[in-house]
């Protein structure tokens, strides 16, 4: 463990006493110490190589049942009295009384295994290397295309980052949690043109276990003739059909689903202020047998962004929204769930030290199914295959509308060819519904770019689960 945070473990002591002495009811501190590396490739330069260290102390009280929170860059002494005077300054203030679920008294220093390479002790020569390969193969993989005739490249844009550090988390009521956390990924995107349209792909690999996977040749040789081959097949790829047809998300689109549409409706602040449309229907069934849905800190395989206690130092169990088609309940953090009367989920997250912490999602999927996706295919007389989300929107309501880069027409249970920008839209408690199936298998990717927004705080997640096979679904494209 990193000797910085360890010097400063004994402040969070010195803090929690001193806002004892100056009429707090509770101390809650949180120390951050991570960095966060990025090496771009632009259009076969070098564009950006930077290494950004963050370390600060948020620290929130109560104060006759009313919340107050504050934070400071860094471990200056004076600063970090400061912010604790701060802190129980906006709880005398506050107006609104706070409930907040009781947390188990836990000791623990945990930290990460199971892999040879750490970001931290890398060295950057090997990291530049593995981006400066890639680079190389996909401008090689797109010279062959102009070669032919087939494509020319105009944009190849390769992201290698990595977040890593330590959280340490102490309370006045018995929370005492180091926790390492760590996010790598390699995301490669490119647009060329065929002969009369564009064509764009992305393609990636993240890990929460050290780099071993992403300084493994062949896993980012995967990548760059992912993103060649996926972008020029975009070029000739034909409009989507519109209007109702079967559908078989691909695992990162299902991941979309599970998250944008339903799992932010899940979340217990929108639960107890009755603003989700999922409020008092715990136990009712709102889709099909074979549709289940969890939220979890640490995923099966190791997949996702593995996130073992969150930032009030609760344990990150994994969480059933909804199973066989029946809603099972909320997420929650402290707050949510002392207002609902129940335990912290452990979905409390924060940022980072400087922001107030509120329910968020860790890992969200789509629970397996029996099906093999072969299966699936021959069982559609007219429909697509989707992959590559690229976002759009998605109401509290239900209501969605969701685009996907990359596609195959589906006729008579084969494959046909390629379709181009499909947009999914409808509501997700009728998609739910229409669950036909999932197959055996799940994926849930997670990197280090981009993750989920709320209240003006980004925090990383993953998404994903099995192919879903829906019977009804609204598509189009262009």
């Amino acid at each position: 463990m990193p000797t910085e945070i360890e010097s400063v473990i004994d402040l969070a002591d010195d803090i929690i006493k001193r806002g004892d002495k100056l009429g707090a009811d509770w101390v809650e501190v949180r120390i951050q110490d991570t960095t966060f590396e990025l090496i771009q490739y632009l259009n076969n330069r070098l564009k950006e190589s930077t290494l950004n260290r963050n370390l600060g102390i948020g620290i929130r009280v109560m104060v006759d049942g009313k919340i107050g929170f504050a934070s400071t860059s860094g471990f200056i002494r004076n600063n970090v009295y400061k912010a604790l005077e701060e802190a129980i300054k906006i709880a005398r203030s506050s107006k609104t009384p706070i409930k907040l679920a009781e947390a188990k008294a836990v000791t623990e220093r945990l930290k990460l295994s199971g892999f040879k390479h750490h970001p931290r002790d890398t060295p950057y020569e090997d990291r530049l290397e593995m981006v400066k390969e890639l680079n190389k193969l996909i401008y090689d993989e797109f010279a062959e295309h102009e070669k032919k005739g087939t494509a020319k490249v105009e944009t190849v844009n390769i992201r290698f980052g990595s977040y890593y550090g330590y959280m340490y988390i102490k309370t006045s009521d018995g929370v005492d949690i180091l926790n390492e956390e760590m996010l790598s990924g390699a995301v490669a995107s490119a647009v060329c043109r065929g002969r009369d349209k564009r064509g764009d792909a992305y393609a990636y690999l993240g890990t929460s276990l050290g780099l071993d996977s992403l300084l493994d040749w062949e896993n980012i040789r995967k990548i760059g003739v992912d993103v060649v081959k996926y972008s020029v097949e975009k070029a000739y790829a034909e409009k989507a059909p519109s209007g109702y047809y079967p559908v078989i998300t691909a695992p990162d689109v299902s991941g979309v689903f599970a998250h944008e549409s339903f799992g932010h409706m899940s979340e217990g602040d929108y639960g107890v202020s009755g603003a989700s449309p999922l409020s008092n229907r715990e136990g009712e069934e709102i889709g099909s047998e074979n549709a289940s849905i969890y939220d979890s800190g640490t995923p099966p395989n190791n997949m996702g962004f593995i996130y073992r206690v969150d930032s009030e130092g609760i344990p990150t169990k994994t969480v059933a929204l909804m199973e066989k088609g029946v809603f099972k309940g909320f997420m929650h953090n402290r707050e949510s769930a002392g207002e609902a009367g129940v335990e912290s989920t452990g979905n409390g997250r924060a940022q980072d030290y400087s922001k107030p912490v509120i329910v968020r999602m860790r890992n969200t999927y789509f629970g397996p199914g029996d099906w093999e996706l072969d299966e699936m295919i021959r069982d559609i007389s007219e429909g697509v295959i989707v992959y590559d989300e690229r976002g759009g929107q998605a109401e509290l309501s239900g209501t969605f509308s969701f685009t996907t880069s990359r596609g195959y027409y589906i006729k008579n249970g084969e494959i046909k060819h390629p379709v181009r920008d499909i947009v999914l839209s409808g509501n997700i408690f009728e998609m739910l519904k229409n669950v036909v199936g999932a197959t055996k298998d799940i994926e849930i990717p997670a990197i280090p770019f981009g993750g989920c927004g709320k209240n003006g705080q980004g925090v990383y997640v993953g998404l994903g689960g099995p192919y879903l096979y829906i019977s009804r679904l609204n598509i189009g494209g262009g």
